[in-house]
C-alpha cells in the first residue's frame, strides 16, 4: 500500500560505503574529525560554530534532525526524533507496534503522524520500550489508556511502573513528580519471540545502559533490522553511562551483539538517538564493542560522543568526505509503478541502489589502480622519491595502524620518511592481490603486501644467498582522481601479527564484488578483473574469519575440494558442497594459534572461457607473520607457510563472478608433481 505523509530521507554514503541518514550535528562533528589535525585541541562548545564555519561545515541545514515521519523499509517508519527516535511497525490488520513512544507532550504529535501515513490500521496495539528512561517511556501510559499492551525489560519494570531515580535522576530529577506511572503487561527476560500481528520480533537482553535494556530484532523482506535504543548508536557513539549504569554488563552486552552480528549480519541499525544506518549496521556493533574494550584497556571513562577523543580523531583524520546522494534516482523513497519502494523491497536491492549513486569503475580504472600499486612498490624499493610523491595527492598521507606518531602527511613528511629507509636495492615490496571498488572520482582498495629481502651472498659455506620474508600485511587505500590520474589520498599499512590485524577478525569485507555486466560471448577486461578479485577475496575471508563471506564467494551449490596427502600415503580428500558445508569448512580452517597472522595470497591467474563461464588456474601463496620478536633471537618470524595450485570453475551470476568448483593441491602432492612438463592449461584436475 502506498503511504502518504512520509518524508524522503537524505541518504549519504560514508567513506566506509555505508548508507546512512544523518542527524545534522553528528554529520558536522564527524566531518570535522576528518579535517582537524588531531594534534590541535578539539574546540569547546562555545567556539565550535566558528571552527565548523572555518572548515565549510556550517551548513544552515546541518543541525536539522532527520525529517519525520520517514519510511525506513517496508512497514517500518521513523515517526519522531524528539526527544528520542520512535519507530512504528505496521503489523497488518491486527494493529501497529510502537518502539519507544517518547515523552507525554509528544503524544498528540505522534497520533497525528501515525494518521498521516494512512496505514491499514491506526490503532497502536503494542508499545515496546528499549529501556525505562523517561525520554523513551514517559508516553507509555497515554498509549496504554488507548488500549496498548506494554512490553518492558525485566530490570526496568520498576522504573516504569513506580518511577525511580533510574527513570529520571540521570538527567532531570524534577520530572519524577510528573512522570506517569503505568502498568507493564509483559516483563521481558530476553530470548522471547514476540508475535505481533503479522510481524515477529526477537528480544535480546542487553543490560548495562540500564538494568533492563533490551534490543529488538526483526526481518523485513530479507533485511535484518535491530532496534537498539541507547545501547548502540552509529559510529562509536555510546549510550550515556552515568549513575545507575553498569559498565561491565554494558561491555558484555556489546560484545554479545557484535559476535552475533558476525553470524547473522545486521543491515539496518535503528538506534534511540542520532544517525540511522540504512545498511551494514554490523559495522556499528563492532565499533561500539571495540570502543568500550579500548576504553577499559586504557582506563578511560566511557564517552557518549566520540568526536573529541584522540583514538577516534586519529582513526578519522584524513578520510575522504561523505557524499550526499542527491541524484533523483537515489532518493530513499523511490517511486516505481505507483508504489513506494526502498532498500529491502522486492523490486530494488542495495547493490542496485548503490550502483546508481555513482559512475562505476571501468576496466581502465582498475588497470590504472593496479599500475599505481606497482609503481609505488618499485619507487619505494629503489628510493625514487619523486615517483613516490607522484603516487599521492598533495595532502595525501601514509599511516601505520596502531602507531599514530608514524603518520606522514604532505610531500615534505612523505619524502623524509621514504628517504630514511634502509636496505635500498635489497628489499622488494610485492602486491600479492588487491580488491578494489569505487566510482569515477573515489575508490578504495585492500591489498596483501609481501616484503622480502635479499642481502647478497651470505657469510658461511653452503649458502649462496641470504633471502627471507621480512614482513607481511595489508594496505588499505583511499584513492582520488586528480587531473585524470588515480593517486593515494590515504594509504594505511597494517602489519600481520599486530593488534590492528586482530581488530579485523570477523569483519565482513566492505568492498563489493566487481560488477562485470551481462555475459558476453568472450571474456572482457572487466570479467578478468572480477575473477582475479574473487580469488583474492576468498583468501581474505579465510584470513579474517569471515566464514559467511567465504561461503558467499561460491554459488549456492558450489564445492571446495582439497587433497591432503603426502607421497606414499593414502589420499584423503576433503570436500564441502553447498554454502552450509562451505561455512563449516571455513570455520574448521580457523586455527586459534594463527589468528591474524596468516595471509592467503592468490597469484599468476591464467583465465580462459566465455563471458558466462570460465576455468582458472592460479598459485596459492600462504604466508605467516607473528610480528617482531619480543626477545632477541636469530631469524625472523615471517615465512612462507606453504604453496600450491588452485583449479577453479567460475560462473557469472547477476553480473558477478562466483566459484562453482575449486580444487586445491599443495605443492607436495603427487598430482602437482604429475603436472611437470605438461602444457599450461586451466582444465580441472582429473581424478
Amino acid at each position: 500500500m502506498r503511504t502518504t505523509g512520509a518524508d524522503e530521507l537524505d541518504v549519504v554514503e560514508t567513506e566506509e560505503g555505508q548508507l546512512v541518514a544523518w542527524d545534522g550535528e553528528s554529520w558536522q562533528r564527524r566531518e570535522l574529525a576528518k579535517l582537524l589535525d588531531p594534534k590541535v585541541a578539539w574546540p569547546a562548545d562555545d567556539s565550535l560554530d566558528v571552527v565548523l564555519a572555518r572548515y565549510g561545515l556550517a551548513d544552515h541545514n546541518a543541525g536539522a534532525p532527520i525529517p519525520t515521519p520517514a519510511r525506513l523499509c517496508d512497514d517500518v517508519f521513523l515517526i519522531s526524533t524528539t526527544p528520542c527516535h520512535s519507530y512504528l511497525i505496521d503489523c497488518g490488520a491486527d494493529g501497529l507496534a510502537l518502539i519507544d513512544p517518547g515523552i507525554t507532550p509528544q503524544f498528540d504529535v505522534l497520533l497525528g503522524r501515525i494518521a498521516s501515513l494512512h496505514l491499514g490500521s491506526s490503532q497502536v496495539r503494542w508499545v515496546l520500550n528499549t529501556h525505562g528512561h523517561f525520554d523513551h517511556s514517559m508516553a507509555d501510559e497515554a498509549f496504554r489508556q488507548r488500549g496498548a499492551e506494554l512490553f518492558v525489560g525485566a530490570g526496568d519494570v520498576h522504573a516504569v511502573e513506580q518511577g525511580s531515580p533510574e527513570t529520571v535522576n540521570y538527567l532531570a530529577p524534577e520530572l519524577l513528580a510528573v512522570y506517569p506511572r503505568t502498568k507493564v503487561a509483559h516483563s521481558l527476560a530476553g530470548g522471547e519471540t514476540l508475535a505481533l500481528g503479522n510481524k515477529k520480533l526477537h528480544v535480546i537482553s542487553t543490560p548495562g545502559h540500564t538494568a533492563g535494556s533490551v534490543c529488538f530484532a526483526m526481518s523485513v523482506q530479507g533485511k535484518s533490522l535491530l532496534f537498539t535504543g541507547d545501547t548502540v548508536m552509529h559510529d562509536c557513539r555510546l549510550g550515556w553511562q552515568g549513575p545507575f549504569t553498569d559498565n561491565v554488563q554494558y561491555a558484555r552486552s556489546l560484545q554479545q551483539l557484535a559476535v552475533a552480528a558476525h553470524e547473522s549480519p545486521v543491515d539496518l541499525l535503528l538506534p534511540g538517538h542520532g544517525t540511522i544506518a540504512l545498511d551494514r549496521g554490523y559495522l556499528d556493533l563492532d565499533k561500539a564493542s571495540s570502543t568500550v574494550q579500548l576504553c577499559a584497556a586504557n582506563g578511560v571513562d566511557l564517552a557518549t560522543l566520540p568526536y573529541p577523543h584522540d583514538a577516534y580523531r586519529w582513526l578519522m583524520y584524513g578520510r575522504p568526505r561523505c557524499r550526499r546522494a542527491t541524484v533523483e534516482v537515489t532518493t530513499w523513497r523511490a517511486q516505481t509503478t505507483g508504489a513506494w519502494s526502498c532498500v529491502g523491497a522486492d523490486n530494488i536491492n542495495l547493490i542496485e541502489l548503490k550502483g546508481q549513486l555513482t559512475v562505476k569503475l571501468t576496466a581502465s580504472d582498475f588497470h590504472e589502480i593496479h599500475r599505481l600499486h606497482a609503481r609505488y612498490c618499485h619507487a619505494v624499493d629503489f628510493a625514487d622519491l619523486d615517483t613516490v610523491m607522484s603516487c599521492f595527492s598533495p595532502d595525501g598521507s601514509f599511516e601505520i595502524s596502531g602507531n599514530p606518531s608514524a603518520t606522514r602527511r604532505g610531500e615534505r613528511e612523505l619524502r623524509r620518511s621514504v628517504g630514511a629507509q634502509d636496505g635500498k636495492g635489497h628489499v622488494r615490496h610485492t602486491i600479492v592481490g588487491s580488491m578494489i571498488d569505487g566510482d569515477d572520482t573515489h575508490a578504495r582498495s585492500v591489498s596483501t603486501i609481501l616484503i622480502t629481502g635479499d642481502f647478497g651472498p651470505a657469510v658461511g659455506r653452503g649458502r649462496s644467498t641470504h633471502s627471507e620474508v621480512i614482513v607481511t600485511g595489508l594496505y588499505h587505500d583511499d584513492l582520488v582522481r586528480v587531473d585524470g590520474r588515480w593517486v593515494y589520498y590515504r594509504r594505511r599499512y597494517t602489519g600481520d601479527g599486530g593488534a590492528g590485524i586482530r581488530e579485523l577478525l570477523g569483519d565482513p569485507l566492505d568492498i563489493d564484488l566487481v560488477d562485470a555486466g551481462d555475459a558476453e560471448e568472450q571474456l572482457t577486461a572487466l570479467d578478468r578483473e572480477g575473477i582475479r578479485q574473487l580469488l583474492v577475496r576468498v583468501g581474505y575471508t579465510l584470513d579474517f574469519e569471515d566464514y559467511r563471506g567465504f561461503a558467499q564467494c561460491f554459488t549456492p551449490d558450489g564445492s571446495y575440494s582439497e587433497v591432503m596427502n603426502q607421497e606414499g600415503h593414502p589420499e584423503i580428500r576433503v570436500t564441502a558442497s553447498g554454502r552450509d558445508e562451505l561455512w563449516q569448512f571455513a570455520v574448521s580452517e580457523s586455527e586459534v594459534g594463527y589468528r591474524g597472522h596468516v595471509r592467503h595470497g592468490a597469484t599468476n591467474a591464467v583465465i580462459s572461457g566465455t563471458g558466462a563461464r570460465a576455468n582458472v588456474s592460479s598459485y596459492a601463496l600462504v604466508t605467516m607473520d607473528f610480528g617482531l620478536p619480543t626477545q632477541p633471537r636469530q631469524g625472523r618470524t615471517a615465512a612462507v607457510r606453504y604453496t600450491g595450485v588452485c583449479r577453479d570453475e567460475v560462473v557469472k551470476v547477476d553480473g558477478r563472478w562466483l566459484l562453482e568448483k575449486r580444487t586445491f593441491r599443495k605443492d607436495t602432492m603427487p598430482d602437482v608433481q604429475a603436472l611437470i612438463g605438461k602444457p599450461v592449461g586451466t582444465a580441472p584436475f582429473a581424478r
